[in-house]
């Protein structure tokens, strides 16, 4: 009796002695399908730790408010970094030219500039001047045409002069340039707090962010003592939607290849059905049992799964290889620094994808096997 692998073989390999090359179709469907969704999810999820990383660098972990000594203490003690500050829109200047930024004012500027300094690249001149000195992004020098050493005019036009009727202003010389080419925050400058342009008493100030060393949870220890407080991510609710609903629609493509390849798999299963019918039911006399028969066609698909996932995972792994390597995101991708990030490969998106279609077929494939369970083998066989 022959095994099934040779059935297999013949049923779905062979065609009249030849090799039947539609069958490998849909496992080249699959390969490519693997591919497009690794790598995708791969370079979104990357590219949207490295944004984040540079969000949470800026902006910190946590915004509170109204916090008192003996709080901020405990906070210390749990080796965070607080850093007081203000933040407001402005205008800036240089050789008559003017445009709006973000400014923000922040106590303890030098550690604050340290702790940055781990997170993304920022060139600073010295420290020695730190009070009438401002840190611009790069966007910014590139609009003004100004370098480190030069000297800005900011006007606070939230509060006027009484006297002429003009926006407070004051002189700031550019200490240092930074990257950050996230467009919401291309346009922040930063300075210390003891340069706040401002009328107002330095004291009604309340606002800190905290940056935390690791994946501390300090929700509970806010909502105990009653601190207001904000996550980062909430301040940026608009934005981190954008760049999930962006990574969806890329990896559409991925997902539709993989549509296509399970339907013909299905449409090939199909067609081996009315094809070799009559074999089919010969084979059934000589005594293959009914499982055995449908078994060929689950066996057939899963084979193509595993054999179009290995391969896809396998030239999706090589491509993220040369990707690293090559620094090739830095030249596909506008040839921007935030595009130079080292690629990991999701592994675990593939395998959710493929275990979806699996199961999608499976349940397909039992119900073509139904079909054939319901022929009449007399209309076959002629006994």
């Amino acid at each position: 009796m022959l095994s099934k692998y040779k059935i297999l073989l013949k049923f779905f390999i062979k065609n009249k002695n030849k090799i039947n090359l539609t069958i490998f179709f849909p496992i080249l469907g699959l390969i490519i399908g693997t591919i497009l969704i690794s790598l995708t999810y791969s370079i979104m999820n990357s590219l949207e730790k490295s944004i984040i990383d540079d969000i949470k660098a800026i902006n910190g972990d946590y915004i509170v408010k109204n916090i008192d000594n003996s709080l901020k203490d405990q906070l210390l003690l749990k080796k965070l970094k607080i850093y007081k500050y203000h933040q407001q829109d402005a205008f800036i200047s240089y050789n008559n030219k003017l445009i709006n930024i973000n400014i923000k004012y922040i106590d303890n500027i030098r550690e604050y500039l340290d702790q940055l300094m781990t997170k993304i690249d920022i060139k600073i001149n010295n420290y020695s001047s730190l009070k009438n000195s401002i840190y611009i992004s790069n966007y910014v020098a590139s609009k003004l045409n100004v370098s480190i050493g030069d000297t800005l005019i900011l006007y606070n036009y939230n509060e006027i002069n009484p006297i002429f009727k003009l926006p407070k202003f004051k002189y700031f010389v550019v200490n240092g340039l930074f990257n950050m080419n996230i467009f919401e925050y291309k346009n922040i400058v930063l300075t210390s707090l003891d340069a706040f342009i401002s009328n107002k008493n330095f004291n009604i100030i309340s606002n800190y962010e905290i940056h935390t060393a690791s994946k501390d949870n300090l929700k509970p220890f806010f909502k105990k003592n009653n601190i207001k407080f904000e996550e980062w991510h909430n301040r940026n609710q608009s934005f981190l939607y954008a760049m999930k609903l962006e990574k969806y629609i890329y990896s559409i493509f991925g997902i539709f290849t993989f549509v296509i390849s399970g339907l013909s798999i299905i449409y090939i299963c199909y067609l081996t059905i009315n094809d070799k019918i009559k074999n089919i039911y010969f084979l059934k006399a000589l005594g293959y049992s009914k499982n055995d028969l449908n078994n060929l066609f689950y066996i057939y698909s899963l084979i193509s799964i595993i054999t179009g996932f290995i391969i896809g995972l396998f030239f999706s792994n090589f491509i993220t290889y040369l990707v690293n390597k090559y620094h090739l995101m830095f030249y596909l991708l506008g040839n921007i620094d935030i595009y130079d990030i080292p690629i990991s490969l999701n592994y675990t998106v593939s395998l959710k994808a493929i275990t979806i279609l699996s199961i999608v077929l499976f349940v397909t494939i039992t119900y073509l096997i139904r079909i054939l369970n319901k022929k009449n083998i007399s209309k076959y066989l002629k006994l």
